[in-house]
């Protein structure tokens, strides 16, 4: 996994057998420009690591933010792109067509759908929300449902003590929402 580094980080850390390459770059108050430095770190540590480790056979990369990386490693190495869109600027836009950075973060998540062999979204609405906007084929599209595994999660709990930690009355009536408030996430159904 290449991911941009935290304070306190190292570079590189083997985590329950999943790899992290965390990736220093220069920080800039313009979030496109920052996100193209964070992006040629993470192509530079990709390249070094396949040379030193062996081809990787696919890389998937998570939102507009790794379009460049994922760019210039197909380009150089002609690797498969697998591409997925959790959100997009026009939902984060309120269902709006912005200018200025929020057209250019559109033009990059079109670019990121163009040079991909397969794009992914969480939902139906994501996946036809998604084809609408950056005219993405159908054969390209897959759809992969955020889940977690409930069995996992099997057994009794006592809600008033689970409640308590929140400050919440045991009786209370409680909804827990994870997510965006917006609407493609659906807080306006709860």
């Amino acid at each position: 996994m290449f991911t941009r580094i935290g304070p306190g980080q190292r570079e590189y850390d083997c985590i329950d057998g999943v790899h992290y390459h965390r990736c220093s770059f220069a920080f800039n108050p313009d979030l496109v420009q920052e996100m193209h430095n964070m992006s040629k770190a993470m192509a530079h540590a990709f390249f070094a690591c396949e040379d030193f480790c062996g081809k990787f056979d696919i890389v998937h990369g998570h939102d507009w933010h790794v379009v460049p990386a994922l760019d210039e490693i197909k380009k150089a190495r002609g690797r498969k792109i697998v591409f997925t869109l959790h959100s997009n600027q026009y939902g984060r836009d309120g269902n709006h067509f912005h200018d200025g950075k929020a057209a250019t973060i559109r033009g990059i998540e079109w670019y990121g759908t163009y040079i991909a062999d397969r794009v992914i979204v969480a939902t139906q609405t994501m996946k036809g929300e998604s084809q609408w906007l950056h005219r993405i084929p159908e054969w390209k599209m897959r759809v992969v449902h955020n889940a977690v595994n409930f069995n996992k999660f099997n057994g009794w709990i006592n809600p008033a003590e689970i409640k308590a930690k929140y400050h919440i009355g045991p009786l209370d009536p409680t909804v827990l929402f994870v997510g965006r408030m917006t609407y493609q996430k659906g807080p306006d159904l709860l």
